[in-house]
């Protein structure tokens, strides 16, 4: 029944592919051949100060960017199941076996009241989801800072801009975390993170972000 419920709903709202647009033919996909052949998958992140690894999923240009701006900044938010899936088959590829849970870089509460939710950890839930690993707050963000993506001023800027931004919360003690963010520019935000993370009794930290800057 729900496959020919699927069906009906797909006849009269065919699906499209969430970066181009396009009508998508084959079932349950949310992006078409014609974009995964472009999609521009991202080498090794840059180094993250504090970390054991990190890894992102693509490269943050074009149709990504355009569609992962209407998933933070226009409620799209549904879009974290999409990206959530590229981003865990590129942790799975390239830091499998060096995490036992998966946490995030968490927005504050002030940012949080105005979005509605943190896209952040949207993309921890679905990567945790998709690779059968918990998911755990681990972080409280105590200053609201502005947007790194507002700064002037580069790297140091930006790694003044989150300075003791976070504290650790209870439990992280021994863990092994992998820490989700949605896109990495210089890894300052990843570095504190992390640094707080160890400070606060984590064995150890690798980081994913969805997306990297160039």
């Amino acid at each position: 029944m729900t496959r020919v419920f699927t069906k009906i709903i797909n006849a009269f709202f065919p699906p499209k592919c969430v970066l181009c647009g396009k009508i998508i033919k084959a079932e349950r996909e949310e992006i078409c051949a014609d974009c995964r052949r472009e999609l521009r998958y991202a080498a090794d992140a840059k180094k993250v100060d504090f970390s054991e690894g990190a890894v992102c999923a693509v490269a943050y240009d074009g149709a990504v960017r355009d569609a992962f701006l209407r998933y933070k900044f226009s409620g799209q938010r549904w879009l974290a199941d999409v990206f959530g899936e590229l981003l865990a088959e590129a942790v799975n590829a390239r830091l499998q076996g060096k995490f036992d849970v998966v946490t995030y870089a968490p927005l504050s509460a002030k940012r949080l009241r105005e979005r509605g939710y943190d896209q952040a950890r949207l993309l921890a839930e679905a990567v945790g989801q998709r690779l059968n690993v918990p998911v755990m707050p681990s972080l409280r963000k105590v200053k609201n800072t502005a947007a790194n993506s507002s700064l002037d001023g580069g790297a140091d800027a930006r790694k003044t801009n989150v300075a003791d931004a976070y504290e650790a919360l209870a439990g992280i003690e021994n863990r092994r975390f992998l820490l989700i963010d949605d896109v990495l520019t210089t890894g300052s935000t990843f570095a504190e993170c992390a640094k707080t993370l160890l400070l606060g009794g984590a064995e150890s930290v690798v980081c994913a972000a969805f997306a990297m800057a160039e």
